[in-house]
């Protein structure tokens, strides 16, 4: 769908945070956790680019999303006008759903950091609808651009601002003193294994979940840009959920 440009902002690091006028419908269908869109700045098709949902909106039918202007599809949709092309929902944008939505009336961290803290906000709005008490530790390097899309008024919600890797032993011992049920981690590669490594050191581990990093093109399962194996097997991740 052609969708309007509602607010574009540029932040550090050529980070840009764009809301766009979508349906109703479409906005409470991407406020789930792991939601992601496909964008394009034009109306060719294969410049599409996967885009977690930072924030949703049925009530003002907008939808807000965050990305680092570095290749040529994201440069193309820093570049585009008044409009932009979507298509969506997808909810894979997270491995561990069913640990998110299980958990219930338990200390949960949500570690984030990089682009992949978009994610982090329809997370949080799910553990908190549970009766959980959730602790979100954003984490430089990079703009920390996902705090203002937290909910505001929950008493149950604590943010955190750390510097990785300089802060890991801050970490471990917010770690030990929550005991958390639940660990998210929005952020890449390097940033789960450090957030993963320690909680592997816990008396008591808890359940993972984190961003997905596999590359998707078509998110139909069709393209094989997101094919890999699972013991032995094909899978094409853009269309498969997947438990920690």
């Amino acid at each position: 769908m052609r969708a309007p440009i509602v607010d574009r902002r540029t932040l550090q690091e050529a980070l840009e945070i764009v809301s766009i006028r979508t349906t109703p419908k479409l906005a409470g269908e991407l406020r789930l956790p792991g939601s992601f869109v496909f964008v394009r700045g034009d109306a060719a098709a294969f410049f599409d680019a996967p885009m977690a949902v930072l924030h949703a909106s049925p009530e003002q039918g907008t939808v807000t999303f965050a990305y680092a202007v570095l290749g040529p599809k994201t440069q193309r949709l820093s570049r585009c006008g008044e409009h932009l092309w979507l298509r969506g929902p997808y909810w894979n944008g997270i491995t561990g759903h069913r640990h998110i939505e299980g958990v219930r009336g338990e200390a949960c961290l949500v570690v984030a950091g990089g682009t992949a803290q978009s994610l982090a906000p329809n997370v949080v709005r799910s553990l908190l609808r549970h009766g959980n008490r959730v602790t979100v530790v954003l984490g430089r390097p990079g703009a920390l651009f996902c705090n203002p899309f937290l909910p505001a008024d929950s008493q149950s919600l604590d943010v955190v601002k750390m510097h990785f890797p300089d802060d890991l032993a801050s970490l471990g011992r917010l770690m030990r003193q929550l005991a958390p049920s639940l660990l998210f981690c929005g952020g890449g590669e390097l940033l789960r294994g450090m957030v993963s490594s320690l909680a592997s050191t816990l008396s008591a581990p808890p359940a993972l979940a984190w961003a997905n990093g596999y590359r998707m093109c078509c998110g139909e399962g069709v393209c094989g840009a997101c094919l890999s194996a699972n013991q032995g097997q094909p899978v094409r991740r853009c269309k498969a959920l997947f438990d920690a």
